[in-house]
């Protein structure tokens, strides 16, 4: 007749903490690569369009101009809300997770862990950006470069807010 809850487990933090460092890894690599990939086409399309009339030239530096922007509100915009979002989203799953406190050693190793792979991402996202390459389609972004260089702090510091709010709840001791 009455059917058992089934709880949420422990792995949530460092879990929802990982997949926010390879999502902002995965958006900025594409992002590096659709700006560098943008840039060549404009230049390649700037120069096939010599020939063209007036007004077909105007109308496609206006288009292009719309694209222009998109890539850098996107960067300034779009990007650092989706990582705020995304950190709100962990502390408010943080806060839904039955917790006993006695586990928060196994967070702290978490933690430890994710500072690793965030450094590893950094020195993915490092290369990336020392490919010649592809270092025309990193003048489109400003906010990106700032992330991904204080990416471990960004990650310690919403662990820890993560692992306050989920183990000092008032009465969750044990509620398994």
């Amino acid at each position: 007749m009455f059917q058992k809850v089934k709880k949420l487990d422990n792995k949530g933090i460092v879990l929802d903490v990982l997949t926010l460092f390879v999502t902002i890894i995965g958006v900025v690599i594409t992002l590096i690569i659709a700006g560098t990939v943008w840039v060549n086409f404009q230049s390649a399309f700037h120069e096939s369009t010599a020939d063209m009339s007036q007004e077909y030239s105007t109308e496609i530096n206006s288009s292009m101009g719309y694209v222009d922007n998109a890539f850098t509100t996107f960067d300034a915009l779009f990007f650092p809300i989706a990582v705020v979002g995304l950190i709100i989203g962990l502390i408010i799953t943080s806060f839904l997770i039955p917790s006993h406190p006695i586990f928060v050693v196994i967070n702290i190793v978490g933690l430890i862990f994710l500072v690793f792979m965030s450094l590893v991402m950094q020195t993915i996202y490092e290369q990336v950006v020392a490919v010649p390459e592809l270092a025309s389609g990193f003048s489109y972004l400003t906010v990106l470069p700032y992330v991904m260089e204080f990416l471990p702090w960004i990650g310690a510091v919403a662990v820890l807010i993560a692992t306050i709010i989920g183990y000092s709840k008032r009465g969750e001791g044990g509620a398994y």
